[in-house]
């Protein structure tokens, strides 16, 4: 029936214009298919360049334990013929132990392909010979014409029919029927996560998530999508610093999912102080703070962030980062020229216009309440460049993969690791022959049986050592027998775990040794700013009562990052956030300001928990107490840098035992110097046990770390350990005076007067006498021993300020944690019975 119908309907016209018109529409119809087929072809050209595969390459196992990869190989007589980028190359066959055709593998292109498929021709035409290798995906050179031709003008052959479609597509579509379907969601394929709208409420109501929904409203709003726009986030599986976590937000606008990421992890270690911090990635680094109790009153909010300007202020020109809230006003309303407005006077700005567009303050709470945003995207963390600087696994990786022979090597093993070792080597050959006896007998009993060379089942061996899995091979090792080398490795080395351990000992030994020369400039110069910035707080009489890493910025050129790390002129530590800070400077007939009580566990003491008026009852030095608060939790930090781990891990456990202490106590109604004196007692013969053993079994690292001391350090050393000093000697004589096994004022002058080798004699002519009463002599030696610790603190701090006189002095990081822990000791905890301190050795360990 239609053929008919257009017969007649072609019939109606004159021939001639019939011609005219079929031949107008082949024309159009042809150039259009032509068009169309150019642009397939095209965009499939240029995919293929674009493509990426994994081809086989050759691996040569030397004697002397290097690796060379190969595009091809081939033996003659005593010759091994290899070829690398084009190039033949030999090597004596008695230098190489293995050759492992199609062990490795290399990322090849379509652009290579075609580019070595080309080479291939050419040298066939040119030499007129057949080559019985065909494996065009070894050859890897490429013609210099695929690098240097510009290929812009091959989209355009895409782009001309596609614009025709667009247009005729355009035309027979009306408008409205189009609008409408664009602004339906239903239109957008259906995510199988599930949307969360704007005004929804969620069960998980954890901080994190809720910092990640503002975010998300807050991309909401700088994208224009409406109020009511489906969205959602979910995390996404990809590394990121430390323990954050990347999340991609997603918003339905104008018919399509716009996107984008952001990251985000707790900051720092657990804090008694109030607020929790987080650390975002949102085009700037950005440090969240959340307050315990959500803040409602918008004045109080705004008085909070002035009050926290006013250190700022005194610390200046120290860089402190404290809240604003232009860090994120700024991303929702911009003023006309606010690049050439200040950073105050910005936030000055803003303050002003929420008090006349109160609607914008919602842009500021999450979970109901008001919280502190503060911009870091121009300084580094500490606690990440410390994290960065002592991070050895894939240290520790390289050297067991890097040198695959040396197990194998005994005078190799002994001469690297140390001759005290050698057992060790002995042992690991052990256990890779049962490794591999085992591997062998499930193999040849596989169906059918597999065969493996000797060098793969070390490689396996080795791969295991290091950490690591071995992965499955399509043309080696299958994935199922894969699985069974890890099996097989596991078990083996559980069976063997103190000989496994005491190898990765020695090796974790030996990449720390290499790293700590290599990272030491930087070591040094970290803990010297520390100090610089220790002693500025001093001066300024500014406590920040919650140092810690995770609270200090780093501020240097990013562009000669780390390098600038290596000269302590080259940058600087400030301060993030001052919430727990205290000025302590105060007029005669004030009090000093209450500061918020608690503190980081592993960083704070006990005088932390307690308020201004319980302390002022116990010590006479209320000022001294909170700057010695620092004192504590800079010695924390100098041993971070320089060792990467916690000094007061076991200490810090004890704070939340404290507080319980605390709290019991006050219901039972003890006195307030009761209550002090018994947590102190607790809590510093736990601090003095640990500090004692850390640094010792770390002596060598903190004794090869030497510090010059800038004028203002010595200053504050000076100020701090001459009172420390002067509290020791008065403790001496209160205690001789109390003592009752030398009577006397005779006894008690010659033993005010001695030195501390006198009394070290004294003690042993008393422990070798005979003529007395054990029961005496058991009094008598007990006081000398006691006497013998205060007069060696007093000697220590006596030759360290002789030495500290001297032009450019410098001392050892294990000099300055020891006489910093004596100042705060014996400020804090004046308790002579309690040992701590013992005489540094000139030598190091």
């Amino acid at each position: 029936m239609n053929l008919k119908i257009q017969i007649y309907d072609l019939h109606q016209y004159p021939r001639p214009r019939k011609k005219q018109i079929t031949r107008t529409m082949i024309k159009k119809s042809t150039l259009f298919l032509l068009f169309l087929i150019l642009g397939i072809f095209t965009t499939t050209y240029l995919l293929f360049l674009s493509y990426e595969w994994e081809i086989q390459r050759d691996t040569l196992y030397l004697k002397d334990s290097r690796i060379v990869i190969s595009e091809e190989t081939s033996e003659g007589g005593n010759l091994v013929y290899y070829q690398q980028d084009g190039f033949t190359k030999v090597l004596p066959k008695d230098e190489v132990e293995h050759i492992g055709y199609g062990d490795a593998s290399q990322t090849t292109s379509g652009e290579a392909f075609l580019s070595g498929y080309a080479t291939l021709v050419k040298e066939k035409f040119k030499k007129w010979i057949t080559s019985g290798k065909k494996e065009i995906t070894r050859i890897k050179s490429r013609f210099p014409e695929f690098q240097n031709r510009n290929y812009l003008w091959l989209p355009l052959l895409i782009l001309v029919p596609a614009v025709y479609l667009i247009a005729r597509k355009w035309r027979s579509t009306r408008k409205k029927k189009q609008e409408k379907t664009i602004s339906s969601p239903k239109t957008v394929p259906e995510s199988n996560i599930p949307v969360l709208k704007k005004k929804e409420e969620d069960q998980d109501t954890s901080d994190t998530l809720r910092i990640v929904k503002f975010f998300l409203e807050l991309f909401r709003l700088q994208t224009g999508a409406a109020p009511d726009a489906a969205s959602n986030l979910f995390p996404v599986e990809a590394k990121t610093i430390g323990s954050n976590q990347i999340y991609q937000l997603r918003i339905l606008h104008n018919g399509e999912w716009v996107k984008r990421r952001m990251s985000i992890g707790p900051l720092g270690e657990e804090s008694g102080s109030k607020s929790k911090c987080f650390y975002v990635i949102y085009d700037v680094h950005i440090v969240v703070k959340i307050p315990p109790k959500p803040l409602n009153d918008f004045q109080a909010y705004i008085d909070s962030i002035k009050k926290e300007g006013q250190i700022v202020d005194k610390l200046a020109p120290k860089k402190c980062i404290v809240p604003k809230i232009s860090v994120i006003l700024q991303r929702i309303y911009t003023f006309p020229g606010a690049e050439k407005i200040s950073p105050e006077k910005l936030e000055e700005k803003y303050i002003r216009l929420l008090g006349t567009r109160p609607t914008l303050q919602e842009y500021l709470k999450i979970g109901g309440g008001f919280v502190f945003f503060m911009d870091l995207s121009k300084y580094f963390f500490l606690g990440h460049i410390i994290d960065n600087l002592h991070d050895l696994n894939q240290k520790l990786n390289e050297e067991i993969i890097q040198n695959p022979g040396i197990i194998w090597d005994l005078p190799g093993f002994a001469g690297r690791y140390g001759q005290s070792n050698s057992n060790i080597c002995d042992k690991m050959q052990e256990i890779y022959t049962n490794f591999e006896t085992e591997v062998r007998n499930w193999m040849a009993a596989s169906d059918p049986p597999v065969q493996v060379q000797p060098y793969q089942i070390r490689n396996w061996y080795l791969l295991n050592l290091s950490g690591n899995t071995v992965k499955a091979d399509e043309k080696l090792l299958s994935h199922t027998h894969a699985e069974k080398v890890n099996k097989t490795a596991e078990e083996l080395f559980n069976r063997n775990a103190k000989e496994i351990a005491l190898y990765k000992k020695v090796i974790h030994k030996y990449v720390r040794d290499i790293s700590f020369v290599q990272i030491r400039a930087q070591l040094e110069s970290i803990s010297t700013n520390i100090l610089i910035l220790l002693a500025w707080l001093g001066e300024k009489k500014i406590a920040m009562r919650d140092l810690k890493p995770d609270n200090l910025l780093v501020e240097g050129d990013p562009t000669d990052y780390p390098h600038f790390l290596t000269a302590v002129e080259k940058f600087s530590i400030g301060l993030i956030d001052v919430e727990t800070a205290v000025d302590y400077t105060v007029a005669e007939g004030q009090e000093i300001p209450q500061p918020q009580l608690g503190g980081t566990p592993n960083y704070a003491t006990p005088t932390h928990l307690f308020d201004n008026p319980m302390l002022s009852l116990v010590y006479d030095d209320l000022p001294g107490i909170f700057h010695l608060q620092d004192w504590q939790a800079t010695i924390g930090m100098i041993y971070k840098v320089a060792i990467g781990k916690t000094l007061f891990q076991k200490t810090g456990k004890l704070l939340p035992t404290i507080v319980k202490t605390i709290h019991q106590s006050i219901a039972e109604k003890k006195q307030p110097e009761t209550i002090i004196k018994e947590v102190n007692q607790m809590f510093w013969q736990c601090a003095v046990e640990e500090f004692t053993i850390q640094t010792q079994k770390k002596a060598f690292y903190l004794k090869s770390l030497k510090l010059k001391l800038s004028e203002n350090i010595k200053k504050m050393f000076q100020k701090e350990v001459s009172q420390t000093n002067q509290k020791i000697v008065s403790a001496t004589k209160k205690y001789i005076d109390s003592q009752t096994a030398f009577p006397g004022d005779q006894n008690s002058q010659q033993l005010t007067t001695a030195s501390y080798q006198q009394i070290i004699s004294l003690k042993a002519k008393w422990e070798n006498r005979t003529d007395s009463l054990p029961s005496g002599k058991s009094e008598q030696i007990k006081t000398l021993q006691t006497l013998e610790r205060l007069k060696l603190q007093s000697m220590i701090l006596t030759d360290f300020l002789s030495q500290i006189d001297q032009p450019s002095v410098k001392m050892t990081v294990y000099d300055i944690l020891s006489l910093m822990f004596a100042v705060v000791y014996n400020s804090m905890h004046n308790s002579p019975e309690t040992p701590w301190l013992k005489k540094s050795k000139k030598n190091a360990p």
